[in-house]
């Protein structure tokens, strides 16, 4: 472990919130242990081992239901640490990986099996040598075959000449952390603003709004990253993104064509329809051509447990 490398905590506190049912953890690691899966040689730093013991225990400890884990540049392109524990996992995780040009179909098959379904490109220069962009493309060209997603880490800075590079891409994109903004300058600044126009123009474009511990300066309770947060989830929509995902999902165009969807018994989608028969008052109010639900409706909704697991991404599908 590198000197200045901060551990993990031995006896983290119990969060005073509950996570919603259902709650997925979208970004996390497993560190070796070294001595059965080594840290890669060109490494630009060596972590504390953190096993796929160690995130289980934290996993249940606060309240998550499951993991996206994600290979950890330590790890070079050895996926070996987070297959193992995908597979330990069961459907409780799924995983990004990390690979290199040469990675042939059966060997993306097989990370597939055992629960991966994206790779992560990364262009955070303290972390990792530069790659072509070249090679990059090459590789999402194999992914998407599988229909896998792409996972890509920048800083804010790097996102203007990225994004030529972005739009090429053929899958969806997951951004790590807001693309790492530079909390100092404000929502207001030119390269924050960059990252919110490419959100809003591109509709493949998602980010997860994570990573507070390591983009604040002021500290907890990371007011100083807050408002960005706030900006990208309020500038993609918000409640009426999450109305979409709900009518994505029951495969119909508005809220008064719910009634005329048959599930077949047991289903999820048997769920989803309780619940917006719990949330909005009943298919029949649906069926007789009411106005289309309010956004305060889908607010109080979206309070409830129903509504907690309607928005719930399902890591267990494709």
């Amino acid at each position: 472990m590198d000197p200045d490398y901060l551990p993990f905590h031995p006896n983290p506190s119990k969060p005073a919130f509950t996570p919603p049912l259902g709650a997925v953890d979208a970004h996390c690691h497993v560190f070796g242990p070294a001595d059965t899966f080594p840290y890669a040689p060109e490494r630009k730093y060596t972590p504390c081992d953190a096993p796929k013991e160690k995130l289980f225990e934290l996993r249940d400890y606060l309240g998550f239901e499951r993991n996206v884990i994600v290979q950890a540049t330590c790890h070079g392109k050895d996926n070996r640490a987070l297959v193992d524990a995908l597979k330990a996992a069961g459907e409780k995780a799924r995983g990004i990986a990390s690979v290199g040009p040469d990675i042939g179909m059966d060997e993306l098959k097989a990370m597939d099996e055992a629960g991966v379904r994206g790779v992560r490109f990364n262009f955070v220069k303290r972390l990792v040598d530069s790659t072509p962009k070249e090679v990059f493309l090459g590789i999402a060209d194999k992914i998407a075959k599988l229909g896998w997603h792409i996972v890509v880490y920048f800083e804010a800075q790097d996102l203007e000449e990225l994004v030529p590079f972005l739009k090429q891409l053929p899958t969806t994109i997951v951004v790590d952390h807001m693309g790492r903004p530079d909390v100092t300058k404000g929502v207001d600044h030119a390269d924050f603003q960059r990252f919110a126009d490419l959100m809003a123009e591109v509709d493949t474009i998602w980010t997860k709004v994570t990573c507070p511990e390591r983009l604040t300066v002021a500290g907890p309770p990371y007011d100083d990253v807050v408002p960005f947060g706030r900006k990208l989830v309020d500038a993609t929509g918000g409640l009426e993104t999450a109305l979409a995902t709900i009518r994505q999902r029951l495969g119909v165009a508005s809220e008064r064509e719910v009634h005329l969807v048959e599930f077949p018994g047991g289903s999820p989608q048997d769920r989803f329809l309780e619940a917006l028969q719990e949330g909005f008052g009943g298919l029949a109010a649906v069926a007789s051509g009411k106005p289309e639900i309010s956004v305060e409706k889908l607010r109080e909704y979206l309070a409830t447990e129903a509504g907690t697991r309607l928005m719930t991404p399902d890591i267990s599908l494709r």
